[in-house]
């Protein structure tokens, strides 16, 4: 179910296509670099609510919806740098790589549910958007997946919502983002089937039956942060002219692209032939918990895997994220779909993390180690003749336990004619990076004898 309910008055009523509603990444380099995204504000596809199937691709998943899946095309993995991604969880998990801004010339809302017969899965999404004030510009997104699934054990339930809001002054030279998002993730965990033949050879019907090898183990992740980000431009705009009359604002205005009216206000400026760029600044804060609990750890499903300390197992890893960057770059007033001729960009991040774990032995959540790093970045791209670009993005860390690490990422994209007319394109991607674990954390063992503890390096 989509509901659009759409109103604008400029002295006059003007019909408005509300089902036309776009959508930016929630950085401002990419509102002014690309084009925006247009949703699909139809109903044809409101039963696909499983989240993996919006990949288009294939996963291998532990038998429900909202369980730890893999995707079975092959990616080399990793972020150079220190990664807070949970890869098994990251299809349900939504961190401000994720975050939309919804800038349409209208409110959007959007309601969405889907409920399953049988197992009696829900689904619930919902999506709002708006402008508030003058440069003024409110998103945010609520989701549950619910799913108790067909075997012992094995139930997924996950959530999420997230909130950001834009501002730009009137003359553009400034704007932030700031926004807030919480992932809750709690599945059940079964281990599997005990006997594979009994399913392999449908001998019984009712899967709910089956023996698994764990009946009381649940895992809970929480993933949530805060964080803002804002830019100012180094040179003022250039000259103002009059505000127009109410007529030709209606007249130039309403038919451009909802965007361009929205980021535009109603005063007309000249371009500048030279601008200085914009400098960039973020912070963010992300926390993730991760949380195993099993009443019965001393089953020998664990024996392969871990040592078996007492008669509960609490396995709790907690990870605080604090990130800043500083970037400059060649962007000033002007916004572009894609075609920018030349962008430049280069920054500095100062990264800290602090990892606590649980110690069976103390029985209580204790810190083991805090990271610094430092790394900096920078990029280009290069548009020619509407049929050549060259992109290039580097970054290399300079200081903490990943030193030394680097990535190096380059793309050339030649059309066979232009962007507009064309038989085809090549591409041809470069990559190269040096890249270490993400972190080392010491875990306290046991020893056989003697009762003492060492404490033994493990990446995680």
């Amino acid at each position: 179910m989509s509901l659009l309910i759409c109103i604008a008055t400029f002295g006059q009523t003007r019909k408005v296509d509300s089902t036309l509603v776009s959508f930016y990444p929630s950085h401002f380099d990419s509102i002014a670099l690309t084009k925006p995204i247009y949703l699909d504000t139809s109903t044809f596809h409101a039963n696909e609510f499983d989240p993996l199937s919006k990949e288009l691709t294939l996963y291998s998943t532990l038998s429900n919806i909202g369980m730890a899946h893999k995707s079975m095309r092959f990616r080399h993995p990793g972020l150079v740098g220190f990664d807070l991604d949970v890869p098994a969880f990251a299809s349900y998990i939504k961190t401000q790589k994720d975050l939309k801004t919804y800038l349409s010339l209208l409110p959007y809302s959007e309601i969405r549910y889907v409920m399953t017969s049988g197992d009696k899965e829900q689904h619930l999404n919902f999506k709002f958007g708006r402008q508030f004030l003058q440069g003024l510009f409110l998103s945010f997104e609520y989701n549950i997946n619910y799913s108790p699934g067909i075997y012992t054990n094995n139930r997924a339930d996950n959530n999420y919502f997230w909130v950001n809001a834009l501002y730009n002054t009137k003359d553009q030279r400034y704007g932030a983002i700031a926004y807030w998002f919480r992932n809750k993730l709690s599945v059940q965990e079964n281990g599997g089937i005990v006997y594979d033949s009994v399913y392999q050879q449908h001998l019984e019907s009712d899967n709910s039956v089956l023996l698994t090898h764990l009946n009381n183990a649940t895992n809970f992740m929480k993933v949530s942060g805060i964080g803002v980000q804002q830019y100012f431009n180094l040179l003022p705009q250039h000259k103002k002219s009059p505000k127009p009359t109410q007529q030709t604002a209606i007249d130039t205005l309403l038919p451009m692209d909802s965007t361009h009216f929205l980021m535009d206000t109603l005063e007309v400026v000249t371009e500048r032939k030279f601008s200085l760029g914009r400098l960039n600044h973020s912070f963010a804060y992300q926390r993730n918990q991760l949380f195993y609990n099993e009443t019965s750890a001393a089953l020998p499903f664990y024996a392969a895997y871990d040592t078996i300390f007492a008669n509960k197992t609490t396995d709790t890893t907690v990870l605080q994220a604090f990130r800043n960057n500083i970037t400059w770059n060649t962007l000033g007033y002007k916004k572009y779909a894609d075609d920018i001729p030349f962008y430049l960009y280069a920054g500095i991040d100062y990264d800290f993390f602090k990892l606590k774990h649980y110690d069976y032995l103390e029985d209580s959540l204790i810190t083991d180690h805090n990271y610094n790093q430092v790394a900096i970045n920078g990029g280009i791209i290069i548009n020619l003749f509407k049929s050549t670009t060259i992109t290039g993005h580097a970054r290399l860390i300079t200081l903490g336990y990943q030193i030394g690490d680097f990535n190096l990422d380059g793309q050339w994209r030649q059309y066979l004619g232009n962007t507009e007319r064309n038989w085809g394109k090549l591409t041809v991607d470069f990559n190269m990076k040096r890249q270490s674990p993400t972190c080392l954390r010491p875990v306290t063992i046991p020893t056989t004898s003697g009762g003492k503890t060492t404490s033994m390096p493990r990446p995680i």
